[in-house]
């Protein structure tokens, strides 16, 4: 087993940041229609008066496969203390990349997709704040 095997199954079998959030700033939900794996992924900022919105907390929930899940649990940890911006501005492969940074065959890679899809789709939702 290779350390990217490894470290995907620690966070399927020992999930980070898994559960409600009781009032989010933020929450967006993303699903994989061809496999059935969905994940619903919430935000609290540091500050709610600043202009600069800084990731303080970050829960998820969700059903599907050992890599949707892990996916999921590793873009957690990497998203707090980020800020909006920042997330905002990184294109789907960049935070595949960076965020998560394993390889899996094409076969699997929606079930990886699906954590970079919902960060977009929570960042997009960003600009209906008030």
């Amino acid at each position: 087993m290779n350390i990217y095997q490894e470290e995907l199954m620690d966070h399927y079998e020992h999930p980070r940041n898994q559960g409600e959030m009781e009032r989010p700033d933020l929450e967006a939900k993303e699903s994989n229609a061809s496999c059935g794996d969905m994940v619903v992924l919430a935000f609290k900022f540091k500050s709610k008066k600043s202009k600069v919105k800084i990731v303080e907390e970050v829960r998820w929930r969700g059903l599907g496969c050992a890599v949707s899940m892990a996916a999921i649990s590793k873009m957690s940890e990497w998203l707090k203390g980020k800020s909006l911006a920042e997330i905002k501005k990184m294109s789907e492969e960049e935070l595949l990349r960076k965020a998560i940074g394993w390889e899996v065959n094409p076969g699997r890679r929606k079930c990886l997709e699906l954590a970079v899809k919902v960060v977009k789709r929570l960042v997009g939702e960003s600009d209906k704040m008030i």
